[in-house]
């Protein structure tokens, strides 16, 4: 079933959050409708990738019901068949693994056999096997722990969304869909997490990675929101400008960009409801300290002043283009 945005929680679930105001008021939906999924074979699937992507790791599963003998070797061989069949191939880029996702995502949620959804033979097959244990052994925690996050974050997006939406289109210059479909799982197997892609719009994200509970679930259903085409003004832009001044398009340039736009949106609008301290996901995280440290100083100097309304986005795109490090020539 899905599970839409709600407010049943929020005079309860606010004042988890320090420094929030309870009492101010709530304002209109967003645009934009997430869609929250906890669904069974959308999770098994993530399941089955994370373990085969983690040696060892199935071994280790804190179960809820032990696992039968039989039901054990279901779940090895399950993994066996992921590690052989899709080892590291990417979530978001791999073809075929899109379209897995995409044939799962139109199963019913409480759905348990994967058979008639279109999936290779063989991966129907091995989900089939797999099943029967997972549902016993593992499926009613996971499905807890995703319906607890799910709730949490629709209190703040119920409170906060209207807010953080007009300005991170002001920001990119491009309007949301209409609807995102977020399928919710323990862990994805993804190194970076969270993954998205469009059309249809639809984002998946780990409910079992500390770094993405609390408000940074807040700011991390909108960083992935804006993967759904938000971002391809700011990309094609970054790219266009790059080549006019004759140098090489700076490597993820824009990702970083769209990192520091959503932080500094949702950071500041926690800030007006008096929520103060909040961390962004990519300063916690060390992901400018280890993806992109040259990036930082334009960050703040070049984009921050759009992110606050001054200039136009050109302009800071310019900006920070001009004033990033010429790549080094080759020696000849």
């Amino acid at each position: 079933m899905t599970i839409q945005r709600s407010v049943l929680a929020l005079a309860i679930a606010l004042p988890l959050f320090a420094g929030c105001a309870a009492e101010a008021p709530v304002p209109a939906p967003t645009t934009t409708r997430f869609e929250f999924h906890s669904a069974f074979l959308m999770n098994l699937h993530h399941f089955l990738v994370d373990a085969a992507r983690h040696p060892g790791r199935i071994d280790n599963v804190k179960w809820s019901a032990p696992p039968t003998g039989v039901e054990m070797a279901a779940m090895h061989e399950a993994v066996a068949y992921y590690a052989s069949a899709f080892g590291q191939r990417n979530l978001l880029f791999d073809d075929q693994l899109r379209d897995i996702k995409h044939a799962l995502a139109r199963a019913d949620d409480a759905l348990e056999r994967a058979d008639g959804l279109g999936l290779p033979p063989a991966l129907a097959a091995v989900l089939d096997r797999a099943a029967p244990a997972y549902a016993r052994c593992l499926w009613a925690g996971q499905d807890r722990v995703n319906r607890e996050w799910i709730a949490r974050v629709q209190v703040l997006e119920a409170r906060y969304g209207a807010r953080i939406q007009p300005r991170l289109e002001r920001i990119f210059e491009a309007r949301f869909p209409a609807s995102i479909r977020d399928d919710i799982v323990v862990e994805t197997g993804e190194f970076t997490g969270a993954y998205t892609d469009s059309p249809p719009p639809q984002s998946v994200l780990p409910s079992g990675r500390p770094g993405y509970d609390g408000l940074a679930s807040l700011e991390m259903i909108w960083h992935e929101a804006s993967h759904t085409g938000a971002d391809d003004q700011l990309v094609d832009l970054i790219e266009t400008e790059a080549k006019a001044m004759g140098r090489p398009v700076p490597e993820s340039l824009w990702h970083a960009a769209l990192f520091e736009a959503v932080g500094t949106t949702v950071s500041d609008v926690l800030a007006q409801d008096g929520v103060s301290g909040y961390v962004e996901y990519a300063q916690k995280n060390g992901v400018y300290s280890r993806a992109w440290p040259a990036y930082v100083p334009v960050l703040r100097d070049d984009w921050q002043p759009w992110l606050a309304g001054r200039g136009s986005l050109k302009g800071a795109v310019d900006s920070m283009l001009s004033r990033l490090p010429a790549p080094a020539k080759p020696v000849s």
